[in-house]
């Protein structure tokens, strides 16, 4: 890798680092609990934990120097530029833009929906929604206007959601519709957003601006339009007095 080779790279790791098969441990365990379905933050704990403690026994890295990368990054200096370039990585203080982003965007997105300002458009998107393609469409477009306006992405979900709620039980639509259409229309098209925290997220952890990496996204593109799909040609719309357990649950 310009004019680095790759005996000339291990070299200088094994100098610097312990290279052990332990060091697989970290992945191999946040493999483990993600097939076994744990919750997010216990399995990112766990990760930290099993790499700090092979950190601290294995590497020989003192807890004080643990909690300042963390902090602050870690800055490589091998000598060689490829190398340093791949190591040095920041802490908490190089994703602080990303975080008062995310703050900034839950404030404003509150104020938004507390005030209500979107239900003007919401209502206006209903009266106009005669069909089950029409209403699903209603849903996609007030989730993707909200992630827009609201910069944030559960706060477009939950403004998809409960406002076509009562519509959907109207209309003998099972609520599962719904939680797909949000799913599909809000969690993807979020990361499509420069000022939502997830666009602002990714564009800091990969270093790509948000409109340079979107127009390669198709999945993020092609999950509302198949959702549309979906709902106009009554596909895989599943509704209340289909569904065994809603049948069971009204039995009883």
């Amino acid at each position: 890798v310009e004019g680095v080779n790759v005996i000339e790279i291990l070299g200088v790791l094994e100098n610097n680092f312990v290279i052990s098969p332990l060091m697989l441990i970290p992945p191999i365990a946040l493999i483990f609990v993600s097939a076994k379905k744990f919750a997010a933050l216990p399995s990112l704990a766990l990760g930290i934990f099993v790499a700090a403690a092979l950190g601290f026994f294995i590497q020989q890295i003192s807890i004080q120097e643990m909690m300042h990368v963390s902090f602050a990054g870690f800055n490589s200096v091998t000598g060689i530029g490829t190398i340093d370039d791949l190591l040095t990585r920041g802490g908490i203080v190089s994703m602080s833009y990303t975080i008062t982003v995310v703050l900034v965007a839950m404030m404003f997105g509150g104020i938004i929906e507390e005030s209500g300002q979107l239900n003007v458009l919401i209502k206006k998107l209903l009266a106009k929604a005669h069909s089950t393609g029409s209403l699903v469409a209603s849903t996609v477009l007030t989730t993707i206007i909200s992630n827009l306006v609201l910069c944030e992405q559960y706060m477009s979900i939950i403004v998809g959601a409960r406002s076509h709620a009562k519509e959907y039980e109207a209309r003998g639509l099972h609520a599962k519709n719904l939680s797909r259409v949000v799913e599909d229309s809000g969690t993807v098209t979020a990361c499509l957003i420069p000022w939502t925290s997830g666009g602002a997220y990714q564009a800091s952890v990969l270093g790509v601006a948000t409109f340079a990496y979107a127009p390669f996204a198709f999945f993020c593109w092609i999950s509302p339009l198949v959702t549309l799909a979906f709902g106009y040609f009554n596909i895989n719309i599943t509704r209340i007095e289909e569904d065994p357990e809603t049948q069971l649950y009204r039995k009883n």
